[in-house]
């Protein structure tokens, strides 16, 4: 039985908690066992319930804002108790707090895996100094495309062949509900050419240039409509709206749940993000062959090769997004061959089964490893 402790920012929503979700529930409970500690102050039952439910949890609060050092003897206590043979450490907002306590717990081997920037424009001096001091204690580092892995390896000032790609799986066999019921449901024509995006309306997503384009677009194609799911000001988009003359072919319906079940109601998926490292949110519609548009930044060209799997554009520019929205909105056989392209792709390389299989392997490796070295 290997034993595996996940230690994540949160044990809420978000990219990695959900990903490592499906990892934990997918592992064979024959071999693996799972704990989860996290930061924060709540847990979300669901995602509990995704990743299994059969594990034990813990969370642990801060008690001073910026760098809060008691929780490194706090997560220690628990390593101690559950005696892990593998701690995975995820993203840099927990690693200093989770490779100190593993070190100070005794556990043998420890992964520090990357799936993001916690900010757009990177690791800082400070944060690469630190990250130097702790290498030699992490025995492998994972992400989840090339481009993090090649930029952790800098930062960590370690060799690229220890670190380890292991792309993100989403589920493919559940692609949501058929076109037609994701039309009614957000009230849209059957025949119209819907571009939007889901997103937090967060300065990272750039949500501006989506607008400033889909807006320039809709002016110039009376089938367009545009659709916004997601914790953006609706109130504000349909402000804008309204001053662009576009407000009865604009939809801002806010956050919903489950959203990539409604993934069909878009003809254009946009991603204007000044970063990404493997966006779940296109995963999910290029599994339901839908047409993407992104921008050309950190992981995404891995995902979204440009002209086969989907259309690339320069970051922080309305115009050239303008160009290739109003180029598929002229071009169907186009839409319809990159939107089959990238659902192949999705559905041959970034399966939950895959990634499973993936971390199994590692987690496999890494106790076998430190067993050996045990051995008398």
């Amino acid at each position: 039985m290997v034993r595996v402790c996940q230690l994540t920012t949160a044990l809420w929503d978000g990219g990695i908690e959900e990903r490592m979700a499906r990892v934990v529930a997918g592992l064979d409970r024959a071999e693996f066992s799972t704990a989860w500690l996290a930061l924060g102050h709540r847990a979300n039952p669901a995602l509990i319930a995704r990743a299994g439910g059969d594990f034990p949890w813990e969370i642990f609060a801060r008690h001073r804002r910026g760098v809060d050092l008691s929780l490194i003897p706090r997560i220690a206590r628990s390593l101690r108790r559950l005696q892990p043979d593998v701690v995975h450490v995820h993203n840099w907002s927990t690693g200093l707090y989770g490779i100190l306590a593993a070190r100070l717990a005794g556990v043998p081997r420890v992964i520090y895996g990357v799936g993001g920037r916690e900010v757009p424009e990177g690791p800082g001096r400070r944060q690469r100094a630190v990250a130097h001091g702790l290498a030699p204690m992490v025995s492998r580092f994972t992400t989840v495309c090339g481009f993090l892995a090649d930029e952790l390896a800098e930062t960590w000032g370690v060799h690229r062949d220890r670190v380890e790609v292991v792309p993100t799986g989403i589920d493919v066999t559940h692609p949501g509900h058929d076109k037609a019921a994701c039309r009614a449901r957000f009230q849209l024509p059957e025949d119209a050419l819907v571009i939007g995006t889901t997103s937090a309306d967060r300065p990272v997503k750039r949500l501006s240039d989506l607008f400033e384009a889909a807006v320039a677009v809709a002016r110039q194609e009376p089938r367009v409509h545009l659709l916004w799911i997601g914790e953006a000001e609706t109130n504000s988009l349909m402000d804008r709206a309204r001053a662009a003359g576009v407000a009865d072919r604009c939809r801002a319906v806010g956050r919903i749940e489950d959203a990539r079940a409604w993934a069909r109601a878009f003809d254009v998926f946009v991603n204007t993000s000044d970063f990404e490292g493997t966006s779940n949110a296109l995963l999910e519609v290029m599994a339901a062959e839908v047409a993407v548009v992104a921008t050309r930044v950190g992981g995404t060209p891995e995902l979204v090769q440009d002209g086969l799997t989907g259309l690339l554009v320069p970051p922080r520019s309305p115009a050239a997004l303008e160009q290739a929205l109003l180029r598929l909105a002229r071009e169907p056989q186009t839409l319809h061959r990159l939107a089959e392209e990238g659902a192949r792709l999705v559905r041959a390389r970034h399966t939950t089964e895959r990634m499973v299989a993936a971390y199994a392997d590692l987690y496999r490796r890494t106790a076998r490893r430190r067993r050996k070295e045990h051995r008398p």
